[in-house]
């Protein structure tokens, strides 16, 4: 009895283990990369070293069961933190890591939710990951976040930033497009339009925080 109770609490610390393990480091597809048990997951397949060889770029939601919050009403809220993750892809086959980040899109919380969260890669190989938020207490305002993204130096870098918000009350719309390429933002209030510089800085890689 002790040998099979033993065995079965194994088991289970197995089937947790699995649950909350991370995007593998390697691995010939998306499927293969991202847990199963992973939610909201994108992925697109395109070059965006230039070298030939098709890449792999990643957007999906953990489930680990310590972050996943469940209303009296009986609706879950996952909280944890989305991962982007791209992947370089291999001569032989496959894709390799290259870079993660846990803190491009923010984390759910009971009254501040993430919508329409997506990656796209256009034919610059140029990456953008886009998200919209809800907030149902304290706020008029719903916002859409577009990040983008560039291989460059071995790496990835955040080359422009652009932050939509609609006033759900008197439905006026701003818009703030940042060019850290060139130092400058465009700025959109209504029906107004202006241009700002910003300086340049040295390019945040994937991951790094923005101010």
């Amino acid at each position: 009895m002790k040998k099979l109770l033993s065995i079965a609490l194994a088991l289970a610390a197995m089937s947790v283990s699995a649950q909350n393990a991370g995007l593998k480091t390697e691995g010939k597809s998306a499927k293969d990369i991202v847990p199963a048990s992973w939610e909201n997951v994108h992925s697109v397949v395109k070059d965006i070293n230039k070298d030939g060889i098709k890449d792999l770029v990643v957007l999906a939601m953990p489930t680990n069961a310590d972050k996943m919050l469940k209303r009296e009403d009986g609706f879950v809220i996952n909280m944890n933190e989305p991962v982007v993750a791209v992947y370089l892809g291999k001569k032989g086959g496959g894709y390799k890591l290259l870079r993660k980040a846990t803190n491009v899109i923010p984390a759910q919380d009971e009254f501040f939710f993430i919508e329409n969260s997506n990656i796209t890669v256009n034919s610059k190989g140029v990456i953008t990951v886009s998200y919209s938020t809800f907030s149902s207490a304290g706020s008029y305002t719903n916002n859409t976040r577009k990040l983008q993204y560039r291989y460059q130096n071995g790496d990835v870098y955040l080359i422009g930033v652009e932050d939509s918000g609609l006033n759900r009350a008197t439905q006026a719309t701003t818009v703030e497009s940042t060019n850290f390429l060139t130092g400058k933002k465009k700025v959109k209030d209504g029906g107004k339009e202006r241009w700002e510089k910003v300086g340049k800085k040295p390019l945040l890689k994937l991951g790094e925080e923005l101010e």
